[in-house]
């Protein structure tokens, strides 16, 4: 599920980490830059390396898995105007690798620098029940739940109780600080399942 890319045009590129490791039992080296991660194969049989945007990242994980320590890197690719969850997994070496590698990776997807701590923001995230088709609950229980979940990112689910109830609240919570300190929330996200405005 990586794009191809020459290998060649890799190397000219300032990369923020190095790991070898194993992925889908082969001796790889894994780069990342601020936008992506790169896996360059070791042997020389190999002309292309492959390479998976940031962006596209939600969540980084480590597991012991068949008797190693694994690190799993779960994306959302979009196809066609629908998102495909893909999970890549990287062997380590050993458990200290799994845990430097976790910790770089998630500061490059938060776009924190790598000796400042990640900050913990919670997500007020508002389930539009009635909108459109009326699926935002099925969508929120089967997609963002278990997204966030995985991510370990804290959020606050509410459903809109009437129409403009979501305008209401975001409004309140990104002008009033009293509202945002309530909540105990910093980012906002709406659930519908059309173009229902908040």
């Amino acid at each position: 599920n990586f794009s191809t890319i020459e290998t060649q045009q890799r190397n000219r590129m300032s990369f923020l980490f190095s790991f070898e490791l194993s992925h889908a039992g082969k001796r790889i080296v894994l780069k990342a830059t601020e936008s992506e991660i790169v896996v360059i194969p070791i042997k020389r049989s190999f002309a292309k390396a492959a390479y998976l945007k940031l962006s596209e990242v939600f969540a980084v994980n480590k597991l012991f898995y068949k008797k190693k320590f694994c690190v799993d890197v779960s994306a959302v690719f979009i196809n066609k105007e629908k998102g495909t969850e893909k999970i890549i997994q990287f062997q380590c070496d050993n458990e200290e690798q799994c845990d430097l590698l976790v910790d770089q990776m998630q500061h490059i997807i938060a776009r924190v620098p790598l000796n400042e701590p990640i900050p913990r923001r919670k997500v007020l995230i508002l389930v539009n029940p009635y909108g459109g088709t009326k699926k935002a609950p099925k969508i929120f229980k089967k997609i963002v739940k278990p997204m966030f979940d995985k991510a370990g990112v804290p959020y606050v689910h509410k459903e809109t109780e009437y129409a403009g109830h979501a305008r209401d609240v975001s409004i309140q919570s990104n002008s009033v600080k009293q509202t945002a300190n309530t909540l105990h929330t910093h980012h906002i996200l709406l659930v519908t399942p059309d173009c229902t405005q908040p």
